[in-house]
């Protein structure tokens, strides 16, 4: 998704076994939330980057991927509440670049190879649930 996405929800989706699963590239005003599954992406479960204003990752699963959620200088994004990152190969959070205004709370980030690498990541708020 890119662009300004006012009103638009992305849910109840099954994405399995591709390269990679959600890719959110300057994706303002959208909700991706409610049992989105993303499983066995050989890259990552979700993608962000650029200025995400506005934009909810709610209620997913992204679990046996390489990576459950990779932010590349996502800004404004904020991931919460009951989004399970588990049994990724190499991360289950990974952020790096400038974070601004990014958020990562209330989440199970568990059972990955790293579960968390934020070192990378400049400001945001990132916890590990």
């Amino acid at each position: 998704a890119r662009g300004s996405l006012l009103g638009s929800t992305v849910a109840n989706n099954a994405v399995t076994g591709n390269q990679s699963g959600i890719v959110l590239v300057s994706a303002s005003n959208l909700a991706v939330r409610d049992g989105n599954r993303v499983i066995g992406s050989s890259a990552f479960g979700l993608y962000g980057s650029g200025d995400c204003a506005g934009t909810l990752v709610e209620g997913n699963s992204f679990e046996g991927n390489s990576s459950g959620v990779v932010l590349d200088a996502a800004q404004n994004l904020t991931v919460v509440n009951l989004n399970r990152m588990v049994s990724n190969t190499a991360f289950g959070l990974y952020a790096k670049g400038l974070s601004t205004g990014t958020t990562v709370t209330g989440n199970t980030i568990s059972g990955n190879g790293l579960d968390v690498e934020t070192s990378a990541a400049i400001g945001g708020v990132f916890q590990q649930s």
